[in-house]
């Protein structure tokens, strides 16, 4: 199963780039909020810059220090993110405030069907899982996400909601690090620079480590 998991992963990968035509030193991020998705191209430089920023803004949501968290969030207005919804602290008690960042991917919720399928002996042909994450990847809308695998390396995810706060770190020379996210609502973003870096922030009804619908 973690051959499948990784097949999935690499496609998924591949696909982030095919739909968008943009020069040679141009980078396509893509960006998912409440379910829509726009992409917006930047330098390689910004690009970078982009992902420091987004570490950062993690960074201070796990300390706890919200001036900077604002200010960050403020700053990331001019690449038009409105994530200051994400960031108010009045949240239901069955909500968590969830932030990823990392090399890495996310695993939208066709990819676990697929891969919960196949752990019960759908075995489908590589074409098939090609035709649908690529379908996945050029539909501008996400209607529903019921369910999704983060996997991140040299990074980490940080959760603060009912059940307290918890963070799951992970360095460059360790292997990546699961994490299955239920019910998510708020904006990924994904920077195809180096290994791939992924942005996660908003809310979900629940987190835990591991890819739960799959053994892994």
């Amino acid at each position: 199963m973690k051959r499948l998991l990784s097949i999935l992963s690499v496609v998924s990968l591949l696909l982030i780039n095919i739909p968008y035509t943009h020069g040679e030193n141009d980078v396509p991020v893509i960006i998912t909020s409440h379910g829509v998705k726009r992409v917006i191209k930047m330098s390689q430089k910004d690009a970078h810059m982009l992902a420091n920023k987004l570490n950062g803004l993690r960074e201070y949501i796990k300390s706890g220090d919200m001036k900077n968290v604002n200010n960050v969030a403020y700053d990331l207005e001019k690449y038009g993110f409105n994530m200051q919804k994400f960031l108010d602290e009045n949240k239901s008690n069955v909500a968590c405030l969830v932030v990823a960042t990392g090399n890495g991917m996310i695993m939208f919720t066709p990819g676990v069907i697929l891969l919960y399928l196949a752990q019960k002996g759908f075995v489908l042909p590589i074409i098939i899982y090609f035709i649908i994450l690529f379908a996945t990847h050029i539909i501008p809308f996400r209607i529903l996400n019921p369910v999704s695998y983060i996997m991140i390396s040299n990074g980490g995810i940080t959760t603060v909601g009912a059940g307290g706060a918890w963070n799951l770190e992970t360095t460059e020379n360790e292997s990546e690090k699961i994490v299955t996210v239920v019910g998510f609502s708020g904006i990924t973003i994904s920077i195809p620079v180096e290994k791939g870096f992924v942005f996660m922030l908003g809310f979900a009804i629940y987190v835990q480590e591991g890819a739960i619908f799959a053994n892994t």
